[in-house]
């Protein structure tokens, strides 16, 4: 369902610290699309966070933000608990979705957020935007050009220490705080973007952040067809920061920002794309320079205004992750491999 207007007209629900951060410089950076409004509970908190980011329109709801007809597309940045509510409102509403991940709480919420959106014929995106990132499309013609031979094995990480108060999100069980949920949905998402699928199996163990109830650590293997295997691990308790490993039978890939590819910054390196291949090293980074959300905003509104295909199907891309990520709590929770065709018969790969 193609806009009406010549740029797409944004309304952002809450007023999260990402969307300031990371989604809102990156429509600006755009020349189709534009934040129009922001809604909140709290009429107050709305019109401060309008005023501090320059947008038109400050709402005293959610409600509202979909009830106003200049608005195409909205994002979700809210606690996760939420996001399955309001995709659906908001499908209802006809508007097109780009939701934060994970995009539900339970593979069953993806399923019922999901066909919603079909039903109405609206776009729904998960924010993992290296899926739309210059790097991973580099990524995957180093792999199908069979540059490092046939790939057998990945690994992945994403780990950082949060000091912050008790009550942030990424510690509050109640609203889906912990490591899976915040970061270890990028390593599985990862999997599955090298290996081009679903694995056959998963085996995970998270560990208990004992102050908070959620888990600060999760850890999982997993299994994949043809004799394909991976392994991730994410933390919110430890230091560490992002880093994968693409191996193959003839060499292998070293990226140094899988996720969220940015310049040098911090004191750490900028997003690196090294091939080791039979003694020699390499280089196959691209340019980075334009913020990680760009290239996924802007790719979502060329397809809203144009009708221009997704470079995936991200409704089913989206549904393999709440799968994999249901695979992965039931086998932390219970101690065992899970396979995936045991809990739903998309699972094939």
């Amino acid at each position: 369902m193609a806009a009406t207007t010549t740029r797409v007209r944004w309304g952002i629900l809450g007023t999260a610290d990402i969307a300031r951060t990371a989604f809102i410089p990156a429509v600006r950076l755009t020349d189709s699309g534009e934040v129009r409004a922001v809604g909140s509970r709290s009429r107050e908190k709305a019109q401060e966070y309008a005023k501090a980011h320059g947008i038109p329109v400050a709402y005293d709801s959610y409600d509202a933000v979909l009830d106003d007809p200049e608005i195409d597309a909205v994002y979700i940045p809210l606690p996760n608990t939420l996001h399955a509510e309001w995709i659906i409102k908001a499908a209802h509403a006809g508007k097109h979705v780009f939701c934060e991940k994970p995009l539900t709480m339970t593979y069953e919420e993806a399923k019922k957020a999901v066909q919603a959106c079909k039903d109405a014929g609206v776009m729904l995106v998960e924010a993992f935007v290296y899926r739309f990132h210059r790097q991973s499309r580099r990524l995957r013609e180093i792999i199908e050009n069979g540059e490092i031979g046939d790939v057998l094995h990945t690994d992945a990480r994403f780990h950082y220490s949060f000091r912050g108060d008790r009550d942030n999100i990424r510690v509050r069980p109640e609203v889906g705080g912990g490591a899976l949920l915040d970061i270890g949905c990028y390593v599985l998402s990862w999997t599955r973007f090298v290996m081009g699928g679903l694995p056959l199996a998963v085996a995970a163990t998270s560990v208990t952040d004992e102050p908070t109830g959620v888990d600060k650590t999760t850890v999982a293997t997993l299994r994949f067809s043809r004799g394909r295997t991976a392994n991730v691990s994410s933390g919110i308790r430890m230091f560490g920061g992002q880093q994968a490993t693409i191996y193959g039978t003839d060499g292998q890939i070293d990226v140094s920002q899988p996720f969220h590819p940015n310049p040098p910054q911090g004191g750490w390196p900028g997003a690196r794309v090294t091939v080791f291949k039979r003694g020699e090293v390499l280089d196959r980074s691209v340019p980075v320079d334009k913020p990680p959300f760009y290239e996924a905003v802007e790719t979502i509104q060329r397809s809203i205004l144009k009708d221009e295909p997704l470079p995936f199907d991200t409704m089913e891309d989206a549904l393999d992750q709440a799968l994999l990520m249901e695979a992965c709590r039931l086998s932390a929770e219970e101690d065992r491999w899970v396979d995936l065709p045991s809990i739903d018969c998309r699972a094939v790969s």
